[in-house]
């Protein structure tokens, strides 16, 4: 049996190797989509499931929420995005609003991580 790959994932893996790498480059227009199929690949459908579910979530929220999964920290993300924690830190308060699940840093984090 083999399995297919297509360019779109070919593409993702490029924007997940991208993120492993110093300095980091990242720009959410550009790679949220195939960060968000990066990890529909390789964690159980994570970003179809979180939007169909929520499909409120903006496109910023979804992104925090996208990066989180990956593993990164409140202070990878703000370096990554070229903001202020401060920023991360109101968008992750947001998302959780959405979500509905209190707006604590670490229940976020369980959260996502666990989705």
């Amino acid at each position: 049996m083999y399995l297919e790959i297509t360019e779109r994932d070919v593409k993702a893996l490029e924007v997940y190797l991208r993120l492993l790498r110093m300095p980091l480059t990242y720009r959410m227009e550009r790679d949220l989509p195939d960060l968000k199929h990066w990890l529909d690949l390789t964690s159980g459908r994570f970003a179809s499931r979180l939007k169909r579910a929520y499909p409120w979530l903006t496109n910023g929220e979804m992104n925090i929420c996208c990066l989180q999964r990956m593993g990164y920290t409140v202070a990878e993300m703000s370096a990554l995005l070229g903001v202020k924690e401060a920023s991360v830190n109101r968008t992750v308060y947001r998302a959780c609003e959405r979500l509905n699940i209190g707006g604590n840093k670490q229940v976020f984090q369980t959260f996502i991580q666990g989705y």
